[in-house]
């Protein structure tokens, strides 16, 4: 054969494939496996190029979020109260985030009392979505989105009222932080049982906050009806980790510190 190099891939000798002088072709025995090669590479380039692009664009998204959060933007599970009390709230959260594959627990409920790091653990577990799951998530406290629906319709802005209510739906994971503190209107109630019913029935994750347990939640929801308030709770804590967090006013005691 003519003086050819060997493979540029492997070192071994080309071979003989077919043609006449002075078309000869020579190819590598493996070349097979080298195309199978170079489509795996390329097929790994395209992954690694998604994930950059899928990483970009979740970090975008959470500082998105952490627009209307500023206090919260550094806050992740790393820097969560490592206390006793924090570590046994972090610990369960963590493992619910670990059983991402299958969550047979689809929703969160973490209550507790004011200040004890309620709305801190449900940020961190949004902000590890966000950022590692590339989930669409978002942080709405419940009582701050009720007055920009009211604030729209008031103004005449029906269309703009109606896409704010909306906006908690199709998320991937939403956090309704601090259910409960919102005064128990007829208003308030069926446009909280719109958006939890829709969830339930899409199965989309929730994780809620709340000052209250949920049977108090039940009666804080029922308004006069508890069969109201227990329809809400029911889908919202079917098929979920309940957190309990006890102590002291976090923010208090920071403040005498």
């Amino acid at each position: 054969m003519p003086d050819y190099p060997p493979c540029a891939v492997c070192g071994k000798e080309l071979v003989y494939v077919t043609g006449q002088p002075p078309y000869e072709v020579y190819l590598c025995p493996d070349l097979e496996l080298h195309q199978l090669d170079d489509r795996a590479r390329d097929e790994e380039r395209r992954f690694e190029e998604w994930q950059r692009r899928r990483a970009k664009e979740s970090e975008q998204h959470y500082w998105n979020v952490a627009a209307d959060h500023r206090h919260m933007s550094d806050w992740s599970l790393e820097t969560y109260p490592d206390d006793i009390r924090g570590q046994a709230a972090k610990h369960k959260a963590e493992a619910w985030l670990d059983d991402s594959d299958t969550y047979s627990e689809n929703n969160v409920y973490i209550y507790g009392g004011v200040g004890t790091g309620k709305s801190g653990l449900a940020w961190s577990i949004m902000r590890h979505r966000i950022l590692i799951d590339y989930s669409n998530a978002d942080f709405v406290n419940v009582r701050a989105w009720l007055g920009d629906i009211k604030a729209a319709i008031s103004d005449g802005e029906s269309k703009l009222a109606q896409s704010i209510a909306a906006r908690p739906e199709q998320l991937d994971l939403l956090i309704f932080d601090d259910l409960g503190a919102e005064r128990p209107s007829d208003f308030a109630i069926e446009t909280i049982a719109t958006v939890v019913e829709h969830r339930h029935r899409q199965n989309l994750s929730t994780v809620v906050t709340s000052n209250y347990s949920p049977s108090q939640l039940i009666k804080r929801l029922g308004h006069g009806d508890p069969v109201v308030g227990q329809r809400i709770v029911s889908r919202l804590t079917e098929n979920c980790l309940q957190i309990r967090v006890d102590g002291a006013d976090r923010r208090l005691n920071k403040a005498a510190a």
